[in-house]
């Protein structure tokens, strides 16, 4: 599934290139209009951008805490009866795409951050947020198609 953005933009391509960007508009069903030499962009545009989020509690909190913490935003690999039966509990990153770098460090797509943020607010977790470009992996990874 391709998350998409809307997006109006007029473009100024030479004659060699202007082929090349007709296919891939058609290839990612954009709707395009030529207008005196120019290509106006009138459409959806998958994302290019993603949300680094960093985050960590504040020194000092409990390890009740800091165990309730995991829990939430990773989940929870458990078993019952003795080891018989094993199964995952379900965390706030099981349900939204996101990227995994290292404990703490995720990259999530604009529309799915504040599912995050907010769970992280809760536990009053100190929070760095940046903008970053997508790498192929990461589209990959989130689902988002290349353009």
């Amino acid at each position: 599934m391709t998350s998409l953005w809307s997006c109006q933009a007029t473009l100024d391509f030479g004659k060699e290139s202007i082929k090349t960007i007709f296919r891939i508009f058609q290839l990612h069903l954009i709707r395009w209009e030529k207008i005196e030499g120019f290509i106006k962009v009138v459409g959806n545009i998958p994302h290019m951008i993603g949300i680094l989020v960093v985050f960590y509690l504040p020194p000092r909190t409990s390890g009740n805490i800091h165990k309730q913490f995991r829990k939430k935003i990773y989940g929870e690999e458990t078993s019952s009866w003795k080891g018989r039966y094993h199964y995952h509990r379900q965390g706030i990153l099981d349900t939204i795409r996101h990227v995994y770098l290292y404990k703490g460090v995720v990259i999530v797509m604009p529309e799915d951050a504040e599912i995050l943020l907010e769970s992280l607010k809760r536990y009053n977790a100190i929070i760095h947020i940046r903008k970053v470009e997508l790498t192929s992996n990461d589209r990959d990874a989130l689902g988002v198609g290349e353009l």
